[in-house]
């Protein structure tokens, strides 16, 4: 067999290298082939071990469970090793097939998420970053601590004061809380409803009753929470300072800057946008005539 004994899953899924590492230690010739190592007979399985040292202790182990392995191995009696493609019967490569797998796996993913919903006043980068919030699928340290990877610390890298979770990046980080409490300000109103990740996609407020003003609050909620989220990230990347107040301001100009560049009929005046946004937004609704 032209395959390599150690370093390809031949037998049983997994390399040798991995499931002996002892034996593979002592191996004088680590990139040997298995016709090098091992040959099967109609009654016997023939083995040429070269070890720099007898096999002790966990290795005499690893040598039984490696020969015994091998003694029940069944080749395939071809002269030359192939490839077999695992997903078709006939073992035989073809793009279309594989284009049919992927969009099979692309319908039942997305029948087991939500879709993604769209603001029309903001970039898709936007309405992605809300998607996959509400999912629970941006890195934050918890979530990467399942994932295996290894962390000095779970805790969060803005405020140090309580474990990173998505919940508490966005919404309850004393960052997090200040910047809200801001945004409330700002839009003059009493209380802000947002008290977990799911309300942030929704970005609902019985004070916003016209369509136009219910839309651009949800993109000022949702423009909030990804500069809340960039925030956090040059912070960790960056090494810059978390600042409220610069937050606000980002946040402030963005929306504006993207809302009216997408709003075709609504045209918001720059200074009532920071002073009294929800007056700017039923003022230029009045003046265009809409909803």
């Amino acid at each position: 067999m032209e395959t390599s004994f150690w370093n390809e899953p031949w037998c049983g899924g997994v390399c040798f290298r991995t499931a002996f590492p002892r034996l593979y230690r002592l191996d004088l010739n680590k990139n040997c082939l298995v016709a090098e190592r091992v040959k099967w007979t109609e009654d016997s399985v023939e083995f040429n071990w070269e070890w720099s040292g007898d096999p002790k202790w966990r290795a005499v182990s690893e040598l039984t469970n490696l020969t015994e392995k091998l003694s029940n191995y069944v080749p395939s009696g071809k002269i030359k090793d192939e490839w077999k493609w695992m997903y078709h019967n006939s073992g035989i490569f073809s793009t279309k097939f594989l284009t049919k797998i992927i969009g099979e796996v692309s319908v039942a993913s997305r029948a087991t998420t939500e879709p993604t919903i769209l603001n029309p006043f903001l970039p898709q980068k936007v309405s992605i970053f809300i998607w996959r919030a509400s999912q629970n699928k941006l890195p934050v340290r918890t979530e990467l601590d399942k994932r295996g990877v290894d962390l000095y610390s779970t805790r969060c890298p803005v405020c140090d004061d309580d474990i990173e979770t998505l919940h508490h990046s966005i919404i309850s980080c004393n960052v997090a809380k200040d910047v809200w409490e801001k945004i409330r300000k700002w839009w003059r109103l009493d209380h802000l409803l947002i008290n977990d990740i799911s309300d942030l996609s929704k970005a609902t407020n019985p004070k916003f009753k016209n369509p136009l003003v219910a839309s651009i609050w949800q993109a000022v909620v949702w423009v909030s929470s990804y500069f809340l989220w960039k925030n956090r990230n040059d912070h960790v990347f960056g090494n810059k300072p978390p600042s409220p107040s610069k937050i606000l301001a980002d946040i402030q100009s963005r929306s504006f800057e993207w809302i009216n560049c997408r709003a075709k009929k609504v045209c918001i005046e720059w200074l009532s946008w920071f002073t009294d946004p929800l007056a700017s937004v039923l003022s230029a609704n009045s003046r265009e005539g809409i909803g």
